[in-house]
């Protein structure tokens, strides 16, 4: 109790959530992977592999594969 009322007293901002549970991976899904990720990801959709699949072997949601497929030009034939 002490020390929240010196940050507050002090004018000090509380870090952020990231910062203290002191994860250092990024959230930002350009970030995340590599062009040979996104490669894999492209040859595995083109070869017939669901989205729904590429998300789990990749661990990110389903959206997120559909997203980076799109903003790729990828499309199934």
């Amino acid at each position: 109790m002490i020390l929240a009322q010196s940050a507050v007293t002090s004018g000090a901002q509380p870090s952020s959530s990231v910062e203290e549970s002191g994860r250092s991976r990024s959230r930002l899904l350009r970030d995340r992977f590599s062009a040979e990720d996104l490669q894999g990801m492209i040859d595995l959709y083109g070869c017939g592999t669901t989205a729904r699949q590429v998300a789990e072997k990749f661990g990110v949601s389903l959206r997120s594969v559909k997203r980076l497929l799109r903003k790729h030009g990828v499309r199934r034939e």
